[in-house]
């Protein structure tokens, strides 16, 4: 059984359109403050050591909404020459991170939320003296006038998290979101994924370095990511600048759940729209054949291993049992184990109804 699943994966790996290898990875460090922290600041240089973009989340604003800049900040000077190379992207996490409604910006009426995107986005084009391009809603809590807003303020680009029921109907806007955020994923999900293309957004915070990750495990990380030549680190920024489509349709493709999506490792990656879109074609088809297989097998079963032809009546069922499989896939009907059991069973069900009913 498990040669024939690998005969079958390698059709299938096959089969799917490849192109060159390109994984474009990018960092995003969240909860972001202008007022000295160690911390933060060491962060930023070790990026800047190996010469990768870091995007930084910054929150401009207290509770109060007063903007965060300490005074005679010192740190201030090295990020803004990292903004002037690139090597370091402004980001706007919200006006304050407090929560509202549902995060702070989710559920919330359009012209609150037009408020206080426009305050906290002129607090750091002002600073940096730059139009910050991508907002970062906190809590990854946003709806559709959240996109609309962004949008209307000159942003291109919105990173949350891949979370169901989030919309991505603005067309105008790309979407980024995290696909990691423990760093011990990062590396084992560049390797299965070295074949494809597609993009993995890295997401962490200060207290990522409080949960057994330190600063020496970061710094080894992106010595070894540097080694990898299918791997190009980048800011959303240079993604935008380089017309990496991030829209509906891709997103909707990425939010599948099937057998061959956990089989093939895609997870901790936003795939291109083709690859997952041809991995789930590719997914009802296995459905599809994999239901046929237990029908004739439960028809040979009860006919007691004789050879046997199949009437006009046991075809019909048998095509109705192949669009069945394939809706039921479409649909995610259920996970995709229980599934394949579900029609072993159900299989089995039209085999009997077959022989009772037309023998």
């Amino acid at each position: 059984m498990r040669h024939i699943q690998l005969l079958i994966f390698s059709f299938i790996l096959f089969c799917l359109p490849l192109n060159a290898q390109n994984i474009k990875l990018v960092f995003r460090y969240d909860d972001f403050t202008l007022k000295s922290d160690s911390l933060d600041e060491a962060v930023v240089r070790i990026f800047q050591q190996h010469h990768i973009p870091l995007v930084l989340g910054i929150i401009p604003c207290d509770s109060n909404e007063k903007m965060i800049l300490e005074k005679g900040y010192p740190f201030l000077s090295f990020l803004k020459k990292g903004v002037q190379e690139q090597s370091v992207e402004i980001a706007q996490h919200g006006l304050n991170h407090l929560k509202i409604s549902y995060g702070e910006f989710g559920n919330l009426n359009k012209d609150e939320q037009t408020r206080r995107l426009q305050k906290g986005k002129t607090v750091l084009d002002s600073i940096f003296n730059i139009k910050v391009l991508t907002f970062i809603p906190p809590w990854n809590a946003y709806d559709n006038n959240t996109l609309e807003v962004i949008e209307k303020n000159g942003m291109k680009g919105i990173s949350s998290a891949i979370c169901i029921g989030q919309p991505w109907s603005n067309s105008h806007i790309s979407y980024f979101p995290e696909t990691i955020e423990d760093f011990g994923l990062l590396m084992p999900t560049l390797v299965n994924n070295r074949n494809r293309n597609g993009v993995i957004v890295v997401m962490f915070h200060h207290y990522t370095f409080n949960r057994g990750y330190t600063l020496l495990y970061l710094d080894s990380m992106l010595t070894s990511i540097n080694k990898l030549k299918y791997v190009h680190c980048v800011s959303f920024k240079q993604l935008y600048a380089a017309n990496e489509i991030s829209d509906k349709e891709r997103m909707n493709y990425n939010m599948e759940s099937n057998l061959l999506y956990k089989q093939l490792h895609m997870q901790g990656m936003i795939q291109s729209t083709s690859f997952a879109f041809w991995v789930r074609v590719l997914n009802i088809i296995v459905y599809m054949i994999w239901s046929l297989l237990m029908y004739l097998l439960s028809l040979w079963l009860l006919k007691r291993f004789k050879s046997f032809n199949l009437n006009n009546k046991e075809i019909l069922i048998g095509i109705l049992l192949l669009f069945f499989a394939g809706l039921s896939v479409y649909l995610h009907f259920l996970a995709p184990i229980k599934l394949l059991f579900a029609f072993i069973i159900f299989s089995f069900v039209l085999a009997l109804f077959s022989r009772a009913k037309f023998k």
